[in-house]
């Protein structure tokens, strides 16, 4: 159980909910009640897309301690990349994977690596103690630096016991030399886990969220990486005000927003990444909310399963739409880097892309439901 338990735990920032989808009826507000506004047949967003030649994208693709790159269009032997490796995360930019990778032989401790796509070329940049495992990996928002947790690998015992220690640190590329930076408030010894959700590297906040056993979020973490006074802290834990699953919370591209679903309300809520309680909500009416995910390139765009159709609105707009209207259940898998498509799975139906400029969709084949990111092939 034990194991069941921190293996779930280290996979929480990578996983997809597998849910319910539903209707689009979009509904917003800052704080509260919500007022429902018309939807249009293709979605209408604020960004503008780029050219979808499919050869331009690739998916990352974890497999037993394997991490493959997949072109859009090819078969399931065709590898771009393929790489020992756990936990990857690709960057903004879609050119570079960051993972990491244990030696292999006995009490090899954990490496933190970055590989380029699609050369494969690999720099390792730090490794972790023998006896820490390598938690969940997030890129800053401009892609110089690195926000992630490590946990313990003892466990404390029992039915349902977590790590012994569970750490959230970050590392910066964008200095010389690179540095690794973490605050003395920024460790666990209750058998809980940090979760990293994003790092706004212009505005010196990285947030994250703490979990455990079942997976809730418990406390949303910010950490101020400006300088302080005398006395202040830098690090603010805050017991998340509704009932939310801690892998359906995310980061918004800039790492200034936040979202979560809240399935008792059944509405999103969104929120500054500094103040949570300055949440807004959007609803989608009686329809049932299952699924959603920041558009790349965009601050503000959201891809989102309603009952068994799929919608895209812009947060605090009008902007809002239908991109897929399903036949059965419906997850979303990932967005193409630049954000001109969106990358589905459908219940007997199988995976496809739909284009974001036309509504066009395109069957995919190979990818087996599982998509850990997506990176730019050229």
């Amino acid at each position: 159980m034990n194991r069941v338990f921190i293996g779930f735990a280290l996979t929480l920032a990578a996983c997809a909910p597998v849910v319910a989808p539903a209707s689009p009826t979009p509904s917003s507000t800052p704080s509260g009640a919500t007022t429902a506004f018309a939807s249009p047949t293709v979605a209408a967003t604020s960004t503008p897309t780029a050219s979808s030649d499919p050869g331009r994208y690739g998916y990352v693709l974890p497999s037993a301690g394997r991490i493959v790159v997949r072109a859009e269009r090819s078969n399931s032997v065709d590898r771009v990349i393929a790489v020992g490796g756990e936990q990857p995360a690709a960057s903004p930019d879609g050119k570079r994977i960051a993972f990491w990778r244990t030696g292999p032989q006995g009490n090899n401790p954990q490496e933190l690596r970055i590989v380029d796509v699609p050369g494969g070329a690999e720099q390792m940049l730090l490794s972790i103690p023998v006896g820490l495992i390598g938690g969940p990996i997030v890129w800053s928002s401009d892609g110089t630096g690195l926000l992630y947790a490590v946990h313990s690998s003892e466990l404390f015992p029992g039915i349902g016991g977590g790590p012994r220690s569970s750490r959230l640190l970050t590392f910066d590329m964008s200095v010389t030399p690179p540095e690794g930076a973490t605050d003395s408030q920024l460790m666990l010894s209750n058998g809980s886990v940090f979760v990293p959700l994003g790092w706004d590297k212009a505005g010196s906040l990285a947030t994250a969220l703490v979990t455990g056993e079942g997976g809730m979020g418990l406390n949303y973490v910010t950490w101020d990486r400006r300088a302080q006074s005398a006395g202040q802290s830098a690090v603010t834990f805050t017991r998340f005000p509704w009932a939310v699953v801690a892998f359906t919370v995310q980061a918004s591209p800039d790492a200034k927003r936040l979202l979560a679903i809240d399935g008792a309300a059944n509405v999103l809520r969104i929120w500054p990444a500094g103040d949570i309680a300055a949440a807004g909500t959007v609803g989608p009416g009686s329809a049932k909310i299952s699924d959603a995910r920041w558009r790349p390139g965009s601050a503000a765009d959201v891809a989102w399963v309603i009952d068994q159709n799929v919608g895209v609105f812009t947060y605090q707009t009008s902007s809002s739409g239908i991109i897929h209207r399903g036949q059965a259940t419906v997850r979303i898998m990932a967005w193409r880097p630049d954000g001109s498509g969106l990358v589905l799975t459908e219940l007997g139906r199988g995976e496809f892309v739909v284009e974001m400029s036309s509504g066009q969709s395109t069957a995919l084949s190979g990818f087996e439901g599982v998509i850990a990111g997506a990176v730019l092939l050229r």
